[in-house]
């Protein structure tokens, strides 16, 4: 999950969902004065987990921007872009209204008209992170984390927020880590529940909102392409990136029918 948390187009939720422990997270979290033994048990090695996949993979994704900014960039556009399909799928499996496509719209638009210069990008560098800024992507951390399929990296990119991010973490400058820890976990914990409770009575609506906000952050973050080779390379690592989480997740969704079919 602390990968999935910093990984452009995946999401820590998701992670999650896979391993089959989302449910289980989001009820410690929204409840863990209940059973709070028990509940610390889940939390405790689950957030050394996250900070460990966070300090060890942020290294990596770093040296690969700091080189090849274009091919990764496009890279994890495909692997982004490949997940829609099954995003879309499951936001439609508790039933499709028309007007959910406005919701989507709109939430494609926002984002989209927020990460264009002169609105809400952000055009500085590490040092020009106020913890204002430093809080707001704390909590969009806490988002992708704690909304299933909401790849938090792709909306600090688009924000133009990512990669000062990044430097801060591969740093360890402590003095901006700490108000970045603590949006995330005012967001967590005061909207795990939310996000649960919505969930489970706006399943459509919601889902629909959250694809917008996918799409709308995917498009500002298209690097610029010529007729050249490193560009060639950037164009093939999209499409192999969307082929390989397109297949992957449907090689997850045909494991999961037999199971599902056999409850029936």
């Amino acid at each position: 999950m602390g990968i999935g948390s910093i990984a452009p187009g995946v999401s820590g939720g998701a992670i999650a969902v896979v391993c089959g422990l989302y449910e289980q997270i989001t009820d410690a979290v929204a409840h863990f004065y209940r059973n709070f033994k028990e509940k610390m048990k889940l939390l405790i090695p689950l957030g050394i987990g996250v900070a460990l996949g966070i300090l060890l993979f942020g290294q990596i994704i770093q040296f690969f921007f700091d080189r090849y900014n274009t091919q990764v960039r496009c890279l994890f556009i495909g692997l982004m872009a490949g997940t829609l399909p099954s995003v879309i799928q499951t936001a439609k499996k508790k039933g499709f209204r028309l007007w959910y496509l406005l919701l989507f719209a709109a939430a494609a638009v926002l984002i989209f008209l927020m990460s264009q210069p002169g609105n809400f990008t952000y055009t500085g560098g590490t040092e020009g992170l106020t913890w204002p800024l430093l809080l707001l992507s704390g909590a969009v951390i806490g988002f992708g984390t704690i909304v299933p399929g909401v790849s938090s990296s792709f909306i600090l990119m688009a924000a133009g927020l990512y990669e000062p991010l990044l430097t801060t973490l591969n740093t360890m400058d402590i003095l901006r880590l700490i108000p970045v820890a603590i949006g995330f976990g005012a967001f967590v914990l005061l909207f795990a529940k939310l996000v649960s409770f919505l969930y489970a009575h706006a399943y459509g609506a919601v889902s629909f909102t959250v694809c917008g906000l996918l799409v709308g952050s995917i498009i500002p973050v298209i690097p610029p392409l010529s007729w050249d080779l490193p560009s060639a390379l950037a164009i093939l690592l999209t499409v192999t990136g969307a082929a390989l989480s397109y297949f992957l997740l449907r090689i997850r969704t045909g494991a999961e029918k037999p199971a599902e079919d056999s409850a029936d």
